[in-house]
């Protein structure tokens, strides 16, 4: 079979909304055969540009053609650059602010750059690459959310800590997982999360002790009423 044939036949398999982009056709082995004939369907009508080197074939509706979800090019973006969501993204999902970001931030990238995709805009920001599975993706917010803390509008710390207090507790077998994804962030965050497990009577706090320094105070404004062995962990 032809790049050309193999192309359509592939774009005819992943069917109406999903994004084919030229990582799905690499083992053709000709990109430019790959490009040239993603460039001729679109300009027949057959499928439609999202972006470079990304493509979809339009859902019809009664109400017209319609355009993957947000979530669909999400997930593309993370397949093609890795990565994960960040940032006040994950603040507005759970919750915690109000505030409808007007970049969707992608950290772990192998780049800082910024790239607008249909509607949404992105913001990549290199540093460590987390190996982010599904199932990670609580432990990434909850991390985000400790990160971010100070930056919260609109709501206090002790609401805040409610949640994730919340968020930890209700999935205490994978708490290693979560030690594991924290040793990319600040130290701060690692002693903040220390506090809060021992504080919950979970396991591997001990782990995280150990590795912060202990001369070193970590600023968040929490009072000791809303983190009773704050001291302990030097956070102001």
């Amino acid at each position: 079979m032809s790049v050309s044939a193999s192309v359509k036949e592939r774009i005819r398999k992943k069917g109406e909304g999903n994004i084919s982009t030229y990582q799905d056709f690499a083992d053709l082995g000709n990109l430019q055969a790959v490009a040239l004939t993603l460039s001729r369907l679109a300009k027949l009508g057959k499928i439609q540009r999202l972006s470079r080197g990304q493509y979809y074939v339009p859902k019809k509706t009664k109400f017209g053609n319609l355009a993957p979800s947000e979530d669909q090019i999400l997930a593309t973006i993370i397949q093609k650059n890795s990565g994960y969501i960040a940032g006040f993204s994950v603040l507005n999902r759970l919750g915690l602010t109000t505030q409808v970001p007007n970049e969707i931030e992608i950290r772990g990238t192998r780049s800082n750059r910024k790239r607008t995709i249909g509607n949404l805009r992105f913001k990549f920001n290199r540093g460590p690459s987390l190996e982010v599975s599904e199932k990670d993706a609580l432990w990434v917010d909850v991390l985000e959310v400790l990160r971010l803390i100070k930056q919260i509008q609109g709501t206090d710390s002790g609401r805040v800590l409610k949640k994730v207090k919340a968020l930890i507790g209700s999935n205490p077998s994978q708490i290693k997982r979560l030690i594991q994804l924290s040793q990319v962030y600040r130290p701060g965050v690692r002693a903040l999360l220390g506090a809060i497990l021992q504080d919950l009577k979970l396991p591997y706090w001990e782990e995280l002790k150990r590795g912060l320094n202990p001369l070193t105070s970590y600023e968040f404004n929490i009072s000791e009423t809303q983190l009773q062995n704050k001291a302990f962990w030097k956070i102001i």
